[in-house]
């Protein structure tokens, strides 16, 4: 007769655990390609695809993501209508979400400018973020990288997208746009600019880390530790460096 209540304790838990597994985890984002795109209805890209093996095929957990403007994404998160984003950590973020230790992806931050601008010779030399100083740079809505590291210099937000930046650089209409390489090249090639829109050297001013982030009403956060456990996993045994290979 004792067992009884520890066995329908059991199917209880049992029970709670498979309703967990059974909700998804979503994860929301805006137009970021490669990384992550919606094309026909369906989200594409390599977070997809990282988030499918680690989440999905490692954990047991269906991922959703869903597109929508980058501000209103960041404020889904806030308040609890979705449980995360992949993106850069910065502080204000981190005030109500907490970030996973292992990268989702790193990119090198590049300079690009306009074919044969007046200033390229000068533009080569530069080494460092301080060095950008005097030049019109140009940035997307909701970039902060830019936000934190160009502070108090000459910033023009071009747009509310990569693409529209570039078509901005194409045109001349700034000196510089800073931005992770494997990102900017391939919007470059997807756009056609390649003889408009070209790379400065190979200077590298750091490198960007983008994060899988979730909010404080997300019931995943206690999984965190067990996400980074096969993200380590992912590198270590070439599946991430396979995935990535489809989008360089």
């Amino acid at each position: 007769m004792k067992r009884l209540p520890l066995i329908s304790l059991l199917l209880l838990v049992t029970v709670s655990l498979q309703a967990h597994d059974a909700r998804p985890l979503v994860l929301v984002h805006a137009f970021f390609e490669p990384f992550v795109w919606t094309e026909s209805g369906k989200s594409r890209g390599l977070y997809v695809d990282v988030l499918h093996e680690v989440a999905t095929k490692r954990m047991g957990v269906e991922v959703q993501f869903q597109e929508m403007p980058w501000r209103r994404a960041q404020l889904h998160v806030r308040n609890g209508d979705a449980d995360g984003f992949i993106t850069v950590i910065t502080q204000e973020r981190l005030q109500y979400t907490i970030a996973n230790t292992v990268p989702i992806a790193q990119t090198d931050v590049g300079l690009y400018t306009y074919i044969e601008h007046p200033r390229l010779a000068q533009m080569r030399n530069i080494q460092r973020i301080e060095q950008l100083r005097g030049y019109q740079l140009l940035t997307y809505l909701g970039n902060s990288w830019a936000a934190e590291n160009l502070d108090g210099m000459s910033v023009d937000i071009g747009g509310d997208s990569i693409a529209k930046v570039l078509q901005k650089l194409a045109e001349k209409r700034g000196d510089l746009f800073v931005h992770g390489v494997e990102i900017t090249e391939f919007q470059i090639r997807r756009l056609n600019l390649q003889e408009r829109v070209i790379r400065v050297g190979k200077t590298s001013l750091g490198k960007v880390d983008y994060h899988l982030m979730l909010g404080q009403h997300s019931a995943f956060r206690s999984r965190m530790a067990e996400f980074d456990q096969h993200m380590r996993s992912l590198y270590t045994d070439g599946t991430f460096q396979a995935i990535w290979k489809k989008y360089q």
